[in-house]
């Protein structure tokens, strides 16, 4: 059967209270994989479903791939510009930009843009047709981290003016070039100039979400490290992280990691965490200089 499995992707299952009993996929990679073991993306769930190889519609009212609602009562329209749809939008500024409560409340809800195309308003959808293979899997599983996260809403032009620079790029992966060095070279295909702070995290959250598959999950991928990303840890936050790169004795070093991951396990809050490990630099510091 081995002959059979050479260049197929495979997957494990397990058994953990013996065949009678309840099982699961392995999805993570786990400590002490070989290293020749090369990893790839699958298809996921999103939303409820598989994702599809058309565009992926966007709908109003989906606060991570649509757009709000127009906040005027009785507006079903996409409010895409200070919350409110173009139509009304452009009625407030004609008015003289009044104070928005009043505004929302006063306004007539009709508008000559629904009158002329009525029915639900349809939004450009994320467009994947530009990549193929690889890249296509690791933009969908992009989008549906972003969308499982529930955080920001993602601008479909700049997702896919992205897709559509990656696929005339001819590269099989996002992973086959540094992050900065993909901007640089966005940036100079397609000329943009404005609001570039939302590709970059656009991009960087690309770096993110497919580094963290290359990485075993959990204390064996981040213990390690002198710098461990706390969302890898299982906490709900983006960005924190806690450095050891100031503590220059392996011993020390060490030390602390023990003691921040046992205060980490027990529950305690990460800014009871980062209290206890400044007041440990700090005593670290002063004991060392004096010799104590």
């Amino acid at each position: 059967m081995l002959p059979h499995l050479i260049g197929r992707p495979a997957t494990r299952k397990r058994w953990p209270n013996g065949i009678d009993g309840p099982s699961f996929f392995v999805k993570e990679v786990e400590s002490g994989i070989p290293v020749r073991l090369s990893r790839v993306l699958v298809a996921q769930l999103w939303g409820g479903r598989f994702f599809r190889t058309e565009p992926v519609e966007r709908r109003i009212g989906d606060p991570v791939l649509g757009e709000p609602v127009c906040s005027v009562a009785g507006c079903d329209r996409a409010g895409d510009i200070r919350l409110l749809c173009r139509s009304h939008h452009h009625r407030w500024m004609a008015a003289g930009r009044p104070e928005m409560v009043e505004y929302v409340r006063s306004t007539s809800p009709q508008t000559l843009s629904a009158e002329l195309n009525p029915g639900p308003q349809v939004l450009r959808p994320f467009d994947f047709r530009p990549v193929k293979g690889q890249l296509r899997l690791e933009w969908q599983y992009l989008l549906q981290c972003r969308y499982d996260e529930q955080r920001s809403r993602i601008e479909e032009d700049y997702f896919n003016r992205s897709v559509s620079f990656l696929g005339r790029s001819g590269a099989a992966s996002t992973l086959d070039r540094p992050t900065e060095r993909w901007l640089d070279d966005f940036y100079a295909s397609t000329g943009w100039r404005n609001r570039r702070h939302y590709i970059d995290a656009l991009w960087l959250s690309a770096e993110r979400y497919l580094g963290d598959l290359l990485e075993p999950a959990g204390w064996d991928g981040e213990y390690p490290k002198d710098q461990w990303e706390l969302r890898r840890l299982g906490f709900n936050t983006i960005s924190r992280r806690l450095r050891f790169t100031g503590i220059p004795q392996p011993w020390l070093k060490e030390l602390a990691k023990r003691y921040i991951k046992y205060r980490l396990t027990t529950g305690i809050s990460l800014t009871q965490v980062y209290s206890t490990s400044r007041r440990s630099r700090v005593w670290l510091k002063q004991a060392l200089s004096t010799g104590g």
